[in-house]
């Protein structure tokens, strides 16, 4: 399905399966060593994102946006770097849980997993500039 499932469920589902052929659990020392032995499994944690941003954007909206992106550049006669900055924001969700530890094979580098949207936030954008030149002073929301 493309989720992670927590080292707990991972270990419940190895003692239930167990269980069922009327063995005993294995412990939580074996289960660690069995995970370390496993090299195409590892341990991420989980970043969570607001479901209608996971739904919104598709490959060919990339696509189309920097295709945008480069004609605006040649419609506006930007060649110079130094009117070119690329911004970035980061946010801070007040009383909302952090990401969990999941374990998901190694292709996977990042987890997102959806969250509500009845929370308040404090949002920072930062501005970088192509050419190197200081950047615009960062704004707090």
């Amino acid at each position: 399905m493309g989720i992670g499932a927590t080292p707990s469920i991972i270990y419940a589902a190895i003692c239930q399966l167990r269980q069922q052929e009327q063995h005993n659990p294995p412990s939580l020392v074996w289960f660690c060593q069995w995970l370390k032995k496993n090299p195409s499994l590892h341990t991420i944690k989980t970043k969570p994102i607001a479901r209608v941003r996971i739904m919104n954007h598709s490959g060919a909206d990339l696509q189309n946006f920097f295709l945008e992106y480069q004609n605006n550049l040649s419609k506006y006669g930007i060649r110079r770097l130094k009117y070119i900055y690329n911004m970035d924001e980061s946010g801070f969700r007040i009383g909302c849980l952090t990401g969990e530890m999941v374990i998901v094979q190694t292709e996977v580098k990042e987890l997102y997993t959806s969250s509500s949207e009845n929370h308040k936030s404090i949002t920072i954008i930062e501005t970088i500039c192509i050419d190197g030149s200081p950047p615009i002073p960062p704004v707090i929301i």
